[in-house]
């Protein structure tokens, strides 16, 4: 799984196995119609779950504490996933610009939990929050190399992984949302980072 994911970020980076071929066919990549046009899609990658699991690898970094496989959770991938049959992209959810934005916040306000690493080109930043319920959560963001860049440009699209998980303990060193209220730029919630 994580070779799979590899071959793609090269393609971002050093661009050694995203042009050897030998490589490359280990992905299940084929055409389809995407916005109009014929645009490369591949469908063994399962961007979700590995996502995931770089959540887990910051959680132990920062809190040095284990996160369960089972914790809840959501995640939004910044590449689109096209209807099989129309091409037309599927939208984001709603709570993906929500994340996003909560992650802003921390990153203007200082009081997000962050990891940067491979000069700059690895970004995680995470903050803790409730849920109407009063369910703690941590909403997270990253990147690596722009990983939007991808696919082909999608209006109105967050451009990394944002999400939440619901922990069954909170680390005692969790950075908390700042009570600060301000309005963001949409672009903002797009991107947390605010990057060209």
């Amino acid at each position: 799984m994580d070779y799979l994911v590899g071959i793609l970020t090269d393609a971002l980076h050093s661009r050694k196995k995203s042009q050897d071929e030998s490589v490359t066919r280990r992905l299940e990549a084929y055409c389809l119609p995407f916005n109009g046009k014929q645009m490369a899609a591949v469908s063994n990658v399962p961007l979700a779950a590995i996502g995931l699991r770089v959540v887990r690898g910051m959680h132990a970094l920062l809190y040095k504490a284990h996160l369960p496989l089972q914790t809840g959770n959501s995640i939004h991938v910044p590449l689109p996933i096209a209807h099989p049959e129309t091409g037309e992209p599927e939208q984001p959810l709603d709570q993906a610009f929500a994340f996003s934005a909560a992650v802003r916040k921390a990153l203007l306000t200082g009081s997000a939990d962050c990891i940067t690493a491979y000069n700059g080109n690895f970004r995680y930043a995470c903050v803790w929050d409730h849920l109407d319920g009063g369910i703690p959560i941590c909403i997270f963001a990253f990147d690596i190399y722009a990983f939007h860049y991808l696919s082909p440009a999608v209006a109105n699209f967050p451009k990394c992984f944002v999400g939440m998980y619901m922990p069954a303990l909170v680390p005692a060193t969790a950075s908390w949302t700042s009570k600060v209220e301000f309005k963001l730029a949409r672009g903002e919630m797009l991107d947390p980072w605010q990057r060209t």
